[in-house]
């Protein structure tokens, strides 16, 4: 447990507790749904499928993950946006799928996350992502009525990463997603590394923040 205000470390407390309270429920629904979970999986493994259509399983997958789960977890009670200030890593053929889907081509990856890079060439400086709200998803929708984090709609939301379809705090408030300055508060999430692996899998090494690939958003 690292060093946590004793403010933020009984809610962090408390989380876990929740969360752990919540699992046995998460699984026996995970479990009803296994042949339909199943099908999802095997259909991103094909591999005489193109990495598009594959990837646009997985998105299916995640999908029914989220609405088995999502009702347990902090994110269906609480209208908040924190999450869209934390660093959001997706694949450049994710980037184009969603590019392709918006009408805003992305901008090819930073030279030195790019497996094919001849050169290296330096990032533009921002805030570090995650410990404030300095640097939102340029996809995000705010409410200038209400505090950063607070309300905001994602402007993508059919077509977000995946990275953002498979991110659950299974806490029973968004408490402990508020970015801090000067702690990294761990939030007990629902266990989604076997979706982080397909995606990585079908996506390659070319990953990059969306920050990178759309860094106007919209815009262009």
């Amino acid at each position: 447990m690292p060093d946590l205000p004793e403010e933020l470390r009984a809610e962090h407390e408390k989380a876990v507790a929740f969360a752990r309270s919540q699992e046995e429920t998460v699984q026996q629904r995970l479990d009803a749904d296994r042949p339909t979970l199943t099908m999802l999986v095997n259909a991103t493994q094909d591999g005489k499928l193109p990495r598009e259509t594959r990837m646009a399983w997985l998105r299916k997958l995640a999908d029914r993950i989220n609405q088995l789960a999502q009702s347990l977890s902090a994110c269906a009670t609480n209208h908040c946006s924190h999450c869209c200030y934390a660093p959001v890593s997706l694949s450049f053929l994710e980037a184009k799928l969603i590019g392709a889907a918006i009408g805003v081509e992305p901008k090819a990856p930073p030279a030195q996350t790019a497996r094919h890079a001849a050169s290296a060439t330096p990032t533009p400086l921002r805030p570090k992502i995650g410990h404030g709200y300095a640097w939102p998803c340029p996809f995000l929708v705010e409410d200038a009525s209400l505090p950063s984090g607070k309300g905001g709609k994602c402007g993508i939301y059919e077509h977000r990463p995946m990275v953002c379809r498979s991110c659950l705090s299974m806490a029973a408030s968004d408490k402990l997603c508020e970015p801090q300055p000067d702690h990294l508060v761990p939030l007990p999430l629902f266990d989604a590394r076997v979706l982080h692996l397909l995606a990585a899998q079908i996506g390659g090494a070319e990953v990059a923040d969306i920050r990178d690939f759309f860094p106007a958003g919209m815009a262009g």
